[in-house]
């Protein structure tokens, strides 16, 4: 690694340590899983091959601001990111700047897919996430886990998940189930993902909850494992989207 690759590294684990040091006190991770936070952590973020996109990503990184705001959070760390053309005006910044916060996004689009008032209240399936996202200036494509045709298995969601890390134009956002995981919590959750370890076969999720984990490396298998489970709202499995930028 270079002098520059290093700086990154540790501008970015300090980033990380600003924001979410307080999830120490609130849940550990379960057995098996690191804390980007950790110094096997930030070993893992510098020897990883596919984290394109990961600095980007870090500094845009949405807490949720509800329980049930996992979906939005995600879709606003993802399109402050990406920046796409349709980015609207924040009232919280004096509406002088064109930027995405957990008010904005619900657009009259937004809201035509899902009210925000039943986000509130439930949170989005995977297919309303999907299409709430992509009534921005961005492409999605979307896949259900399983092993079914027209599901991601457990290899095709491996191979679409590196390519997309390795992008420096796409994103990736899971959804998943925490329990499966170890985490506590009964529902699915939604974060992006920031970077894969191709040798120790780990995904880095950046968790929006926080308040509640840091950002963790978690086996693939795992992952695929916590998304090919059922949602009861939609009676789909969980998965996976893809979100590329429009050229600009």
């Amino acid at each position: 690694m270079n002098a520059i690759q290093r700086i990154l590294s540790v501008t970015a684990l300090l980033m990380v340590m600003a924001t979410a040091s307080f999830a120490e006190d609130a849940e550990p991770l379960p057995a098996g899983m690191i804390s980007l936070q950790s110094p096997e952590g930030v070993r893992l973020l510098e020897t990883s091959g596919a984290r394109a996109n990961f600095y980007a990503l870090i500094q845009h990184l949405t807490t949720q601001q509800r329980p049930t705001y996992c979906g939005v959070a995600s879709a606003v760390t993802i399109l402050n990111t990406v920046r796409p053309s349709d980015t609207p005006v924040s009232d919280s910044l004096n509406g002088k700047f064109a930027w995405f916060d957990q008010v904005n996004f619900f657009s009259k689009a937004v809201e035509q897919v899902i009210p925000q008032t039943e986000v509130q209240k439930h949170g989005f399936s995977l297919d309303q996430w999907a299409a709430a996202i992509s009534t921005y200036d961005v492409k999605i494509e979307k896949w259900h886990c399983g092993e079914a045709a027209g599901e991601a298995d457990y290899a095709a969601f491996l191979a679409k998940a590196k390519d997309a890390l390795a992008s420096t134009n796409q994103y990736l956002v899971v959804n998943f189930l925490r329990k499966s995981l170890g985490q506590t919590g009964r529902t699915g959750h939604f974060s992006p993902v920031g970077a894969y370890n191709e040798k120790e076969n780990k995904f880095l999720v950046l968790d929006v909850a926080q308040f509640k984990y840091p950002a963790f490396w978690v086996d693939a298998k795992l992952l695929w494992e916590a998304m090919n489970t059922g949602d009861s709202i939609s009676a789909k499995h969980r998965g996976f989207v893809i979100i590329t930028a429009s050229p600009q």
